[in-house]
């Protein structure tokens, strides 16, 4: 059942096949209509009796000025409203998932992934972990259990990296031994190849006689490592080296740690340059602020009294980046040992972790927007009495009788207040954005420390979904807020890159790729020209082509080698997307790889049919234009619908030939084949076992777009040429069997974004009709009609509603839990944290798989996710890597040999770093 399919693959492959299911509907209802409707209005109509085989159940059988050309019209129509009617009830079903996967979740995710979110944007004086907390926590007081911010660390990323490599390579000798009884040696410095995950012996070119190996003791420091061209016993020349990597990582590890939690600190400028530059930028903010007083520009209360205290005015709530006003923090009640302000400014290069314990110890408060970036570029740290005084004398709380009539203020210095209101400002104002401008370029050239991405966990859904709805800072583009993905969809190498330097490099990629169709074109034509027996027969030596077995060698290749040369042309495509959004555009989620996947080959899968069609039916009348150019319209119009012969070809190589290489995973196979020729399976480590046969998750920006090819040939000829529909059903028949198959049998599900790809399908879907009610506009008027475009006019601008009709209304609001929905399970979650719960009936449990399952998915009440939940779960996997020990040579197999290593190991690194359990973990998931 369908329900058994989202349970065990999820709702990614889940919709993946209803939107196949979709699909096949589509074309079998259509299918019906047209051999009850179409098939006979074309096949009576007899035009110039000169149609053959399936062409004369077309279009092109029908007289123009003939009554029976107003059929297709209106069966256009009724073909587009079926469309409509399908799709909306898939994304009301969608919609009704996605709301229970945002409030429950799946089988698949930890429950706390659909109790946090994703925080972009996040301005510099919050970029901590403390500090992302208390403001979450004062704006949801007791509702948020931990927050996390994203950390750029390449030079650790090159540590654990160079950790894994030697681990590696330590379970490779370990592995050697298990095989052939002897310990393995190696030259140090002899180059060694990685294929694909699978390490190969060393290559070593000595040509004199081998020495004997030298074992290297556990207590060799790093400086004292065994010199390149030593011959050495591979397993403890690796220990010792893994057992230095696993100090430099733990103890790198600490140092991040500690930024992650504080942030980076700014020190006491002792140089005259620096203290030149912050007595400057003060300066700059005072003559703003003297500039908004001449100019009136602060209203009538800066502050608002209320019988609890003073609430600053909605732009001096927040900072220059969105943190709390000074008053929030001031009180009898303040917290006396919090941390130190967070500044902007980076550590200084080589100063140490003492250094910046030492730094500073004044209070942790956040500064008043009025100040700008005066705050984050003073020199020093005040004490809390006289930060206090001074956020007290800043934020000026006015009464009735304070306010300011401009130019009435006296001011200490009467030439400043004189030049700005001269353009000194307005000078100012400038030099400020164009560092601002000139930070965030360094910033995302250079990179920072702490980036501007975070996690945030809360312990209600209602909190959820207050903050993913709700703008929580007048500030524009900050603090954007979103559901948080899976934890294992994030690719934590790209996390850390800014939303803004990434829609940079989108806008780039898109608009090289746009200019990129213009090339695209060449090699399509040029298929469509050049692939035929004809030209191939003038290549020297292959003259037989045109008379091998009576010419049925070259009707062959008439037919097929357009088609095949098509199919391989179109596979470099999805290959070059996905380096597009990997490596230059740095998305942060494999979802969001393959969504961008889906969306650009589809348009390339648009201009291939399209070019297609206008260069194939260009091609065969060509000779016929060429002698008659007036009748230009007119043999195109009769060439159109001959092409579905190509596309006919086409769909049924797919069927025949695309879908059992799906089903056999000719790739998978072929990858499977090359690695165990690598070596011996008994030369194979654990780890390399697991990565020959590791789990694959459907690639749905490959698969997407190849059914988006299918259902946009069957739009641009179901009405033309319906001959196509059937074809078109057997293949959405055969790929719903094959698919099905694969996604509960062979397919895992590698990570889970809840069908967060399926809406963009559905709206690609509805281009792919818009394009083909277009085509069937330009067929009849290239056929000389003129009533029946004028009817078929309204068509397109109709599907182009229905796109934003169901983008509005379907689309948009399942990227966040409504927040009567989240009540709702907030309170049912509740009373079955306390025990009341009964199985009444409410409107949104009804549609739930059953009240058991609601209670097993995730923890129940505030209390038990506060102590179920992991404050890690957010956290980047390369600061909570465990120091690396090398795994069993199989699994549940008895090991000596790596149970001597790991032993090794804790002694070389001279303390405990783990406990045996997280070796027992470490050695089987590192």
């Amino acid at each position: 059942s369908w329900n058994e399919v989202r349970r065990i693959a999820g709702l990614d492959a889940y919709f993946f096949l209803r939107f196949i299911r979709m699909n096949l509907r589509i074309c079998a209802v259509t299918t019906f209509w047209a051999l009850v409707i179409l098939v006979p209005v074309y096949g009576t109509g007899r035009y110039q009796n000169d149609e053959i085989g399936w062409y004369h159940y077309s279009a092109a059988n029908v007289k123009s000025d003939s009554w029976r050309m107003w059929a297709p019209s209106i069966f256009a129509y009724l073909f587009t409203g079926f469309i409509f009617f399908v799709m909306k009830q898939e994304y009301r079903h969608f919609l009704e998932l996605r709301m229970d996967f945002l409030a429950c979740g799946s089988y698949h995710v930890i429950p706390q992934q659909h109790y946090s979110i994703q925080v972009g944007n996040i301005p510099y004086e919050l970029r901590s972990e403390k500090a992302l907390f208390d403001y979450f926590n004062k704006l949801f007081p007791g509702k948020v259990h931990s927050a996390s911010v994203v950390l750029n660390l390449p030079d650790l990323e090159m540590v654990k990296t160079k950790c894994l490599r030697v681990c590696r390579r330590l379970e490779k000798s370990i592995a050697h031994y298990h095989a052939t009884g002897k310990r393995a040696t190696h030259t140090v410095g002899s180059p060694r190849m990685n294929i694909c995950g699978i390490d190969l012996a060393p290559f070593d070119w000595s040509c004199r006689r081998r020495r004997a190996a030298q074992f290297v003791e556990n207590h060799v420091d790093e400086n004292e490592r065994p010199d390149r061209g030593t011959h050495v016993d591979s397993i403890s020349y690796y220990i010792n080296d893994l057992a230095n990597n696993n100090k430099a990582m733990y103890f790198l590890q600490q140092s991040k740690t500690e930024i992650a939690i504080t942030g980076n600190r700014s020190f006491e400028a002792e140089n005259w340059l620096a203290r030149a530059l912050s007595t400057a930028y003060q300066m700059a903010d005072q003559i703003m602020e003297e500039s908004a007083e001449d100019n009136a520009l602060r209203g009538y209360r800066g502050m608002y009294q209320t019988a609890s205290g003073t609430i600053p005015q909605a732009e001096q709530m927040t900072s220059r980046y969105g943190s709390f006003g000074p008053l929030a923090d001031i009180s009898p009640a303040a917290n006396q040992n919090s941390r130190p302000p967070l500044q902007r400014s980076e550590t200084p290069i080589g100063t140490t972790a003492a250094q910046q314990s030492s730094s500073s110890t004044a209070t942790f408060i956040h500064t008043n927007a009025s100040s700008d970036d005066a705050s984050a570029r003073s020199s020093g740290n005040l004490s809390q009495k006289q930060s206090e005084q001074q956020l007290l004398e800043n934020a000026g709380v006015f009464r009735d009788d304070d306010y300011v009539i401009p130019g009435s203020t006296k001011h200490s210095n009467f030439m400043r207040r004189f030049a700005g209101r001269l353009g000194l400002d307005f000078v100012v104002a400038g030099f400020k954005f164009f560092n601002r401008q000139l930070d965030q370029a360094l910033e995302g050239v250079v990179g920072a420390a702490m980036s501007s991405t975070g996690f945030v966990t809360f312990l209600d859904l209602t909190s959820v979904a207050t903050a993913a709805r709700t703008p929580l800072t007048a500030k524009p583009h900050v603090l954007d807020v979103s559901v948080a993905p899976e934890p294992r969809d994030i690719i934590w190498a790209n996390a850390h890159v800014s939303a803004r330097s990434r829609q940079r490099r989108e806008n780039i990629a898109n608009l090289l790729l746009t200019f990129g169709v213009l090339f695209w074109i060449f090699p399509l034509t040029a298929i469509q020209a050049l692939a035929k027996a004809e030209n191939l027969s003038k290549i020297p030596g292959m003259e037989w082509i045109l008379t091998f077995n009576n010419g049925s060698l070259s009707t062959f290749v008439i037919g097929y080698v357009p088609i095949i040369a098509l199919l391989v042309l179109i596979v470099i495509l999805p290959v070059l997307f996905q380096w597009i959004a990997l490596k230059y555009e740095r998305r942060a989620t494999y979802s969001d790889v393959q969504n961008s996947m889906l969306g650009r080959y589809f348009y390339y899968q648009v201009v291939n049919i399209y070019v297609t069609v206008g260069a194939g039916s260009v091609w065969n009348s060509l000779a016929e234009i060429l002698d008659h150019p007036s009748s230009l319209l007119e043999l195109l119009g009769k060439s159109l619908p001959t092409m579905v012969g190509y596309f006919v070809a086409l769909l049924v190589t797919k069927i025949l030939a695309g879908l059992p290489i799906v089903f056999l995973r000719f790739g998978a196979l072929s990858r499977f084949c090359f690695l165990r020729t690598l070596s011996s399976h008994d030369k194979f480590t654990q780890r390399e076992m697991d990565e020959i046969y590791r789990p694959e998750n459907v690639q749905y920006g490959w698969e997407f777009p190849s059914q988006l090819l299918v259902i946009m040939i069957v739009f641009t000829y179901a009405v033309i040429c319906p001959i196509i529909l059937p074809v078109g059903l057997m293949y959405f028949c055969g790929s719903l069997v094959v698919y099905k198959k694969q996604v509960l049998y062979v397919y895992q599900s590698v990570y889970e974004s809840g069908g967060a790809m399926f809406p963009t399908a559905l709206q690609r879907t509805l281009f792919g009709l818009v394009c083909g009610q277009c085509t069937l506009i330009g067929y009849m008027l290239t056929r000389g009609c003129y009533y029946q475009p004028i009817f078929l006019v309204p068509l397109p601008l109709v599907s182009v509603w229905g796109m934003r009709y169901f983008g509005k209304h379907y689309s948009e609001p399942s990227a966040t839990l409504s927040l009567e929905r989240a009540r709702e399970y907030d309170r049912v979650n509740e009373k079955i944290a306390r025990g009341r719960f009964r199985s009444e009936a409410t409107p949104d449990l009804k549609r739930t798989p059953s009240n058991t399952v609601f209670e097993q998915r995730s923890p129940n009440g505030i209390d038990d996710r506060r102590q179920q939940f992991d404050s890690k779960a957010y956290k980047q996997p390369v600061l909570t890597q465990k120091p690396m020990l090398p795994r069993l040579y199989r699994k549940g197999v008895n090991d000596p040999l790596t149970e001597e290593s790991r032993e090794a190991l804790k002694h070389a690194q001279n303390y405990v770093l783990m406990s045996d359990d997280d070796a027992q973990t470490v050695g089987t998931s590192s």
